[in-house]
């Protein structure tokens, strides 16, 4: 017998019970015997399932789903922090739900309730316990892909991207020298671009406001694009490089080189 099956066949019998009272205590003494079924689970961004490897109890959805709605929501919300232990988010997971039976069965009628709202309670947190492993692993996996996206916006953001664009009829190649996000002046040499070819220049990220060049063609022509803003040697030879001030430190900068 399929595990739904049963679960339907066990809280049906439960169904036929008149008094409220009398069908919680067949919850409560019918929960050590349900079966957890994750056969057909979808996943759920909140409430009682983090993820769709783990599902919980649906056959008590009507007593217990709403009662213990918010219980869940913060369950799922601890599996989706990063660096959260499992082991922590099922305990306060299980802290919660008892805390709500207490609240809503606070009364000395209201006894028999309570035990039955315990009983659904510790279903609930075996069920976490047993099953809710992978739906922590990926829930952990999305909350790091979050961060490291995050910070990866956060990055280009706060860089400038600097691009060239050779308006020239003829190929040239050019370095530039410019600060890191490591806050040191480093050089890069060489790029090449056809005529009228833009590109932004790769490997380079800074969030300092100046940045220095040096072009030149690459055939007999012996164009040079030079300055006096900066010197530095490359493969020897010494070259002095144009001072480019973006005004910004944060900023789309694009250099346009004509001849």
């Amino acid at each position: 017998m399929a595990g739904s099956d049963l679960n339907f066949l066990l809280t049906g019998t439960c169904t036929f019970m008149k008094l409220k009272l009398l069908k919680s205590l067949c919850v409560f003494l019918l929960s050590p015997i349900l079966v957890f079924d994750n056969s057909s689970a979808v996943a759920q961004t909140s409430g009682c399932g983090s993820g769709s490897s783990w599902y919980l109890l649906r056959t008590l959805t009507p007593i217990a789903a709403n009662q213990f709605r918010v219980a869940c929501v913060e369950h799922d919300a601890c599996y989706d922090t990063y660096l959260n232990s499992k082991t922590e988010c099922d305990k306060a997971f299980h802290n919660r739900m008892l805390g709500i039976c207490a609240r809503d069965h606070n009364t000395w009628l209201g006894r028999p309730l309570k035990i039955a709202c315990n009983g659904r309670a510790d279903a609930y947190y075996k069920g976490v316990v047993d099953y809710a492993q992978s739906a922590y692993i990926d829930a952990q996996r999305e909350a790091k892909e979050k961060i490291e996206a995050a910070s990866r916006r956060t990055e280009a953001a706060s860089r400038n991207t600097i691009t060239f664009k050779n308006s020239c009829s003829r190929r040239l190649q050019l370095a530039v020298h410019f600060k890191n996000m490591q806050n040191q002046w480093v050089t890069k040499a060489w790029y090449s671009f056809a005529p009228n070819e833009s590109a932004e220049l790769s490997g380079v990220s800074t969030n300092n406001r100046y940045f220095y060049y040096y072009a030149e063609t690459t055939d007999r022509s012996n164009i040079k694009w030079t300055g006096n803003g900066t010197s530095v040697t490359i493969g020897g030879r010494v070259y002095n490089m144009k001072e480019v001030n973006t005004g910004s430190s944060i900023v789309n900068w694009t250099q346009n080189l004509t001849c």
